[in-house]
């Protein structure tokens, strides 16, 4: 069984691109905040960090990094693991770590708003193979 996790948030630092062996590994830190009232009535916000990693292989374009910026609302899509670790006071801690499958930007980043560049090509649409027909394949 493999479960997948789905992430709506924001970047907490702009993106790092780092070279591994023969890839790129884009990576970033997704918070995603969540408010409620608890039992006694009391306002609750509680955020939890998600640290990504998007695989890029050679020849596959890096260029999404620049658009990864601090505050940048995203969407995620990946595999989740949890990783264990010490923090600085010798105490045992854990991460929520994700290996991103699908990444998209839900907000410009700041400096980029007034920019029309486009982030991602279009993803290919299966009915344009039926050209001027109108056909459904069905």
């Amino acid at each position: 069984m493999k479960l997948k996790l789905e992430i709506i948030g924001n970047l907490g630092a702009d993106a790092t691109v780092k070279d591994v062996n023969s890839s790129k590994a884009i990576s970033f830190s997704v918070a995603h905040s969540e408010k409620y009232k608890n039992h006694e009535g009391v306002d609750i916000e509680k955020t939890t960090w998600v640290n990504c990693t998007f695989w890029k292989y050679q020849g596959q374009s890096t260029e999404i990094a620049k658009y990864l910026k601090k505050g940048t609302m995203v969407a995620v899509e990946g595999f989740p693991s949890v990783r264990g670790y010490q923090n600085q006071s010798g105490q045992n801690a854990a991460s929520l770590d994700c290996r991103v499958t699908d990444l998209r930007l839900l907000s410009a980043p700041k400096n980029m708003e007034n920019e029309t560049t486009s982030i991602s090509p279009k993803a290919p649409d299966p009915l344009d193979d039926l050209g001027d027909k109108g056909d459904l394949p069905f």
